[in-house]
Formats: C-alpha cells, sequence, structure tokens
C-alpha cells in the first residue's frame, strides 16, 4: 500500500503485565532511539479498554514533542499464522496464486467488521540445489480487532500508522542489531529467539535473514509465580511465601548451580525455590525442545545460535539450564539496542537494565514502520475502507458541484449572446456565408482525395493481413517446438505430436465422450512420449501448467512393463496452444 514515507513513530507492545513503548527516528544516519516508556498495570486489577486508552494516552502525551505515529504489535497466538514455500516466479503470478489459494477477493464494497483479514509477504529467497524458493508468510486476522485497536489510539490522542505480527517484528528487531554477525554465515544458519513472557514463552526460528518457524506455549512466567506461591515447613517454623517473594526469589535465586546450592545450609528454603524452578521450567521448555528437534529434523542441520529475552530471561541460571533443555552451546541476551544509536531527549532517565530485553517487540514493530514493504501492516484494510467512503463521498459530491457550475454559466453565455447588437451579428454571418463557400469548395476537392487514399489503405491492409495469416501458420509449429524444447527435461523423449483436427481425433479415439473444440484463438495439440521418470514427466506438466501459452491440459499415462529393472512410462498430453501469447514470444525476441 502506497503511503508516506514514516520518519517518526512510537513502537508500544501491550502485555499483560506492562505496556512497552520506543520512540525510534530514521535519518541519514540510521536508526535512532529518542527514548523509551514502561508503565505496569497494577496486579490483579481487570485490564479493560478504559485503562488501557489511558495508558496509552499517557504514552503518547510523553513522547508528544516528537511524534503522535503509533506502531502496535499483534501477538501471534491472535492471529492464524502459515509458512510456506513456493517456486520463484514473478509478482503477478505469485500474487494470482495466492490471491486464489487464499480466496482473496476485490470487493469494492465497505469491509465486514466481522470477517477476517487475509495477508501474504515473500518474508525470503533462497536457493536450493535445484531451484530458487520464496518462502511466505501467510496470515489471518479478524477485522474487529483492528478497528478497536484503531479506535483505542486515536481516543489516546495518536494514530496508528501499523500493526505487525510480533514474529515479523522480532525478526527486523534483530536483522538491525546482529545483521553484521549474520551476513557473513553460511546457510543454512538456525537461529532461535526465544521470549520468555509473563503470560506465554514464544520460539521464533531464522535462517539467517529468513523467517521460518513462529510458535507460542501458554505454561510461562505468572504460571511459575504461582507454582512458587504457597507455606514451605522449614526446621525454624512455616514460611509463608507470597507473590513478592515469589517474583523477586524467581530473578535472584533462579535455579541454581551444584555448587552454589552446597553454599546454602541444608533445607534452606533456597535450594526448596531453586528445585521448585528448575522442575517447573523444564516443563516450561520440553515444548520449545519439541518443536526445535522437529523443525531441525525437517531442515537437517542444527540451531547454530539462540537469544533470549523477556522478564524470565533476567532470571538467574536461565542460561546454563537452557543451554541442557534445547541443546544450544550459544546463548546470548538479546539487545534490542545493541546497534541502534540511543539519544533520549535531554533529562529523560536511561531504563534500567532488566528491562531492556522486555523491548524486543515495540523496537521492532517500530522498524517495521520504516520498511518500505508493508504488506504485513495489518491496518492495511482499515485504510483501503477509508479510501472507499472517501471516494463515494466525492463521487456523491460530483453531480452537485457540476450543477452548481452549470446555474453560474448558464446565464452568463445567455447574456453574452444577447449583449451585441443584431447588425454586428448580420455583417459577421455574411463574412462566415462566404468564407464557407470557399472552404466548401478546397474540402470537395480534398474528400475526393481523400476517397481515393482510403482505398488504397483498404487494399493494402487486405493484403498485409492475408500475408501475416501465412506467415504466423507456417511459424506456429517451429515456435511451439522452440518452447517445448525450452522446457522438455533430458529423461523425456517425444514420439509423435500432431495438432488441429488430428489432435482432435486421436483424444476422441480414447474415450466415448467427443472431445470439445480449442477455444478461438487457441490450437489442439497432442503429443506422446516416453520416459523412465515420473518425476520427469511431473515436472513436464508443471512446466506446461506454468507458462499461460498452454491451456486445458490433460494427462495420460501407463508403465509399459513393470517387471523390468526401468519402468518404461508411455504418456500422452493434450492441450490448447493461444496462438496469441506464441505469437506475442516470437515478437519479443525480434
Amino acid at each position: 500500500m502506497s503511503r508516506e514515507r514514516i520518519q517518526k513513530v512510537i513502537g508500544i507492545d501491550i502485555g499483560s503485565y506492562s505496556i512497552k513503548a520506543v520512540a525510534l527516528d530514521v535519518d541519514g544516519e540510521g536508526l535512532r532511539c529518542l527514548g523509551v516508556k514502561v508503565d505496569k498495570f497494577e496486579f490483579a486489577v481487570e485490564i479493560t479498554d478504559d485503562l488501557l486508552i489511558e495508558k496509552l494516552k499517557g504514552i503518547i502525551d510523553y513522547f508528544g514533542n516528537v511524534t503522535k505515529n503509533v506502531v502496535l504489535i499483534a501477538s501471534d497466538r491472535e492471529l492464524q499464522l502459515r509458512f510456506l514455500t513456493k517456486p520463484a516466479m514473478d509478482r503477478d503470478t505469485l500474487d494470482m496464486v495466492m490471491r486464489n489459494e487464499m480466496k482473496i477477493g476485490d470487493s469494492d464494497g465497505e469491509i465486514d467488521k466481522s470477517a477476517t483479514a487475509k495477508f501474504y509477504s515473500v518474508v525470503g529467497e533462497q536457493q536450493n540445489e535445484s531451484n530458487k524458493e520464496f518462502h511466505i508468510l501467510s496470515l489471518t486476522c479478524p477485522v474487529a480487532e483492528l478497528y478497536r485497536r484503531e479506535a483505542m489510539i486515536k481516543q489516546a490522542g495518536g494514530i496508528l500508522v501499523g500493526m505487525y505480527p510480533s514474529s515479523v517484528a522480532l525478526k527486523e528487531c534483530m536483522m538491525a542489531n546482529y545483521s553484521d554477525e549474520i551476513a557473513d554465515q553460511p546457510h543454512p544458519y538456525l537461529i532461535a529467539l526465544l521470549n520468555f513472557g509473563a503470560d506465554q514463552n514464544q520460539i521464533t526460528v531464522c535462517d539467517g535473514s529468513v523467517l521460518k518457524l513462529a510458535r507460542s506455549f501458554p505454561l510461562a512466567g505468572e504460571d511459575l509465580t504461582k507454582a512458587l506461591i504457597g507455606n514451605y515447613n522449614m526446621p525454624d517454623g512455616v514460611f509463608e511465601f507470597d507473590r513478592n517473594m515469589a517474583e523477586e526469589y524467581k530473578t535472584a535465586i533462579g535455579m541454581l548451580s551444584p555448587a552454589e546450592a552446597m553454599s546454602y545450609a541444608a533445607g534452606a528454603v533456597e535450594v526448596k525455590i531453586s528445585q521448585m524452578i528448575e522442575r517447573n521450567f523444564e516443563r516450561m521448555t520440553q515444548k520449545m525442545r519439541l518443536s526445535l528437534d522437529y523443525f531441525k529434523g525437517q531442515m537437517k542441520v542444527q540451531v547454530a545460535r539462540a537469544f533470549i529475552f523477556g522478564g524470565g530471561a533476567n532470571m538467574h541460571g536461565i542460561k546454563e539450564k537452557l543451554q541442557e533443555a534445547i541443546m544450544v552451546e550459544n546463548i546470548t541476551e538479546f539487545l534490542p539496542l545493541k546497534s541502534i544509536h540511543y539519544a533520549p531527549a535531554a533529562g529523560a532517565e536511561d531504563p534500567a537494565p532488566e528491562i531492556m530485553s522486555a523491548l524486543a517487540y515495540a523496537v521492532g514493530a517500530a522498524i517495521c514502520a520504516f520498511q518500505p514493504d508493508q504488506s504485513l501492516n495489518l491496518i492495511n484494510p482499515i485504510k483501503k475502507d477509508y479510501a472507499k467512503i472517501v471516494r463515494k463521498m466525492v463521487m456523491a459530491a460530483i453531480p452537485v458541484v457540476f450543477a452548481f457550475i452549470l446555474a453560474l454559466v448558464l446565464p452568463a453565455i445567455y447574456a453574452w449572446q444577447f449583449v451585441y447588437p443584431e447588425k454586428i451579428q448580420l455583417a459577421q454571418l455574411q463574412g462566415e456565408h462566404a468564407s464557407l463557400s470557399e472552404e466548401f469548395n478546397k474540402v470537395e476537392t480534398f474528400k475526393k482525395q481523400h476517397d481515393q487514399l482510403l482505398k488504397t489503405r483498404t487494399d493494402w491492409k487486405i493484403r498485409s493481413a492475408f500475408i501475416k495469416t501465412v506467415i504466423n501458420r507456417r511459424m506456429f509449429w517451429s515456435d511451439l517446438l522452440v518452447k517445448l524444447e525450452d522446457i522438455l527435461p533430458d529423461e523425456i523423449w517425444i514420439t509423435q505430436m500432431a495438432t488441429g483436427d488430428m489432435a482432435v481425433a486421436d483424444t476422441r479415439g480414447r474415450g466415448n465422450t467427443q472431445a470439445p473444440p480449442p477455444p478461438r484463438g487457441s490450437s489442439k495439440v497432442a503429443i506422446k512420449g516416453r520416459s523412465y521418470s515420473h518425476q520427469a514427466i511431473s515436472q513436464f506438466v508443471k512446466s506446461l501448467e506454468s507458462l499461460k501459452l498452454f491451456r486445458n491440459i490433460a494427462w495420460e499415462g501407463n508403465i509399459k512393463d513393470r517387471d523390468a529393472k526401468l519402468e518404461e512410462i508411455e504418456f500422452s498430453l493434450t492441450f490448447n496452444v493461444q496462438r496469441s501469447v506464441l505469437r506475442k514470444a516470437r515478437n519479443e525476441k525480434k
């Protein structure tokens, strides 16, 4: 979707327990962070739309001197994500294929707010051993949620310019900060980004700069905190463990190493808490490990590097335990502002180190707003809907404006016609009569010459059309054979080829039903051939189907000798050849 390039934006990540916001701008020197703000929700307070609007208003007012443009994060669990690959093709063909697969229509009416919006984008290209592939991310999301978020930002005093999937924003944040470390790595180079959040854990896997996998898991930090709350029997009595202490111990004590555990007294509460955290952490990482193992099996390569972020990334001992859980040695904390210049306004306080790892999604959302490709901007349907409304208003106003102009012009024309004296009008008419008589004589002479030229041109057109028809018929076979030679695999040889009535008769002989005649502007072609490879035949048929030149492709095949070491496959293909497309290709070569 075309739009003005955004220079400054506030990236906002609305979490379950806090709102993280980062203001970024872009100039000739690159990205620059203009400030960070984190606003936490009070515990056990219901998060309503009114409360969110109040918090959002505080953030937008805080960055009011910078910009009012806002971008949001859409959690992957709110969307239906699908990763797929397609052979490399031109953009128009890819759009046609994806719109057909996702059943995306071209409605000119207003969007039904109870419907779902559908998106897709090429997130990467990779060259395999045999061909080049597009890696595509498609997703669907409810339209009502998009309008709800836009209304909230508007009530808070901001302008919603973008909303992006969390996995896409995370990949952009990683490339902005670590592209220099990733660029020189050989492919495949798998990178796992692990978010340990409050209400969900997320895993995102990239092959270099290409997004490959995104998963969310419900068992997260809040469940771990609840598991720690309770009473513990100690030698000195019952030790009551409330929520605040659980949060403090989870970060400070975390998961103790054997040496650290031995430094405490026997039966110490710290050791018991650490053991309980470790047991729950194993449950949390089990699904992560299974997802990674399945993906590594598909890719047939190990994860080379892992980043951790989110509130849980501050837990003591998490890196060491995570190395054992997912079997990745290189695990580091994800720094969302590692390569982004930090230049806050004068007097602004630097964010605490423990919240830096929670800013990844907010930073990524802001970076997405600066990208030229906005195909995964989830508010695109809203903007298109507003454009349709404006267009309808303009169309409705045109008749009114036209009537208003006529009401002004007609009286002026009438007054101008009757201002001049009658004698001047008669003198002008007499002069025009004499001039027209002279012009008429000239026009009559020119008309005779024109008629003769038209007759000559008509004769030339008839002759040219006849010559062109003869040439096209003679060039048809040579063009067709050249095109087939370009796409015919080496493992296939053609034994017979026919066109026109002979091809139609051949298809009638193989069935009881009468074969339909080819569409106007096309020729029926039938070919027979042999091969020792089903894959070669499949490749040949796919090549025919991928070209607009061939239509109505029908295939028959049988195995001549199954007992032989090499199965010989006899097949026949019938298809219609678009003569206009074949002729156009020949003309382009000239």
